[in-house]
């Protein structure tokens, strides 16, 4: 990675990632291919024209710039509050398609859904605490910004969903006479009657 470290402010090298060949359970077996089709789709594509963010690991990370960030925010996202921290001062991070570093699955469900929580709750947590700075960064372009934000909002789909239910179930009933609910589906009517 120490070749990518071009400019001085490339704060971080961040590697390919591939799910572990070795695992041996089924449940990482079968769905560890998202770790590489999320590097290769996802991650490659913010690499070229979008916000690259620090991992937290398969990555190097410039000392100097760490120490005077002061360290990783006290967070549990603290390496995409460190990645927009850096970007903030001006720095920026780098994504090495050809250095491959192994990733875990998760091995069992339960641990899937433990760790997309933490996932979850910590995107929740870093945008309410390190956004608005970094939204307000004059020297961070708005593709960047955008780029945080709908991908941290992804995260938090299931919010929209509630809306969409409250709005359907309560909402629609209440202030449009005419909505009927018809099964599992529902239908508004085009004309009033």
């Amino acid at each position: 990675l120490l070749k990518y470290f071009t400019a001085p402010n490339i704060a971080f090298v961040q590697s390919k990632q591939v799910a572990n060949p070795s695992q041996n359970t089924p449940f990482a077996r079968f769905l560890g291919y998202q770790v590489g089709l999320h590097c290769d789709r996802y991650l490659s594509t913010k690499g070229d024209y979008g916000f690259v963010m620090f991992y937290g690991h398969g990555a190097l990370i410039r000392l100097s710039i760490l120490e005077e960030l002061g360290g990783f925010p006290e967070i549990t996202t603290e390496d995409l509050a460190f990645s927009m921290k850096a970007r903030e001062k001006g720095y920026f991070g780098v994504y090495a398609r050809d250095v491959v570093c192994y990733e875990d699955y998760p091995p069992t469900y339960k641990q899937y859904r433990r760790r997309n929580e933490k996932w979850i709750r910590g995107t929740a947590e870093c945008l309410i605490k390190f956004y608005p700075a970094f939204f307000r960064a004059k020297n961070i372009s708005w593709v960047e910004k955008f780029d945080v934000f709908f991908s941290a909002v992804s995260l938090l789909l299931s919010v929209p969903f509630i809306i969409l239910l409250l709005l359907v179930g309560i909402g629609l009933p209440v202030f449009y006479e005419h909505f009927r609910f018809q099964g599992p589906m529902f239908k508004m009517p085009l004309t009033y009657e």
